[in-house]
């Protein structure tokens, strides 16, 4: 192989473990998970909760993480939509959508 050869061989690998390491490091971004329930966070639904995000962290090495919601936090919003669309005038005898 000639020097011009070789040198661009070596460009082109470099090139494409660069290119490989940025693929990577994109799919290599967190994803969270909700995990809500409808009891305190202090009963065995939080102790639970806490095993469960733990474990999922140390598996997949940091990437997965449990976001909780105790105390039917999620569901907080429906609940305001609904009270907020009784109470308006207008649209008080249509059900919320």
């Amino acid at each position: 192989m000639s020097v011009i050869r070789t040198s661009s061989l070596v460009r082109d690998v470099l090139l494409g473990a660069a290119v490989a390491a940025i693929s990577f490091s994109a799919n290599a971004q967190e994803k969270h998970y909700r995990f809500a329930y409808d009891q305190p966070n202090t009963t065995g639904y939080g102790v639970a909760g806490d095993i469960f995000a733990n474990k999922m962290k140390e598996l997949s090495k940091g990437q997965f993480l449990v976001d909780q919601y105790p105390g039917a936090q999620l569901g907080q919003v429906a609940r305001d939509r609904v009270a907020a669309h009784a109470c308006h005038p207008r649209t008080a005898a249509t059900p919320p959508a």
